[in-house]
């Protein structure tokens, strides 16, 4: 599986969307604020193991509403179902704290 995603923050008012590029063991992408993600994840019996890096180049406020200071890095982790856009929301602990994410798939990457 290799598609391009569009994950969304449930929940949480005014949260912006992230796209996300997740195939052959990677996953990278971009939000509206400038924050890169950076991961990987394996699979096992249908269900993948997230492990994402959050960058903040320029700084901002996280979906926590902490304050970011430029340069700085927080952890993201998930199990998701190999296809994370099957209409449910899924967990993802950002820095430890669990958030709620819905995707959509922009489409395949061959």
């Amino acid at each position: 599986m290799s598609a391009l995603y569009t994950m969304r923050y449930v929940g949480v008012p005014g949260a912006g969307a992230t796209t996300l590029y997740i195939g052959r063991q990677s996953i990278l992408g971009i939000d509206a604020g400038g924050a890169r993600y950076v991961g990987s994840y394996s699979e096992t019996r249908g269900r993948m193991n997230v492990d994402i890096t959050l960058l903040m180049p320029k700084g901002g406020v996280l979906i926590t509403g902490v304050n970011a200071p430029a340069g700085s890095k927080y952890k993201l982790t998930a199990d998701w179902p190999d296809e994370p856009a099957d209409g449910y929301v899924h967990r993802i602990y950002f820095d430890g704290k669990p958030l709620q994410v819905g995707f959509e798939r922009i489409g395949y990457i061959p």
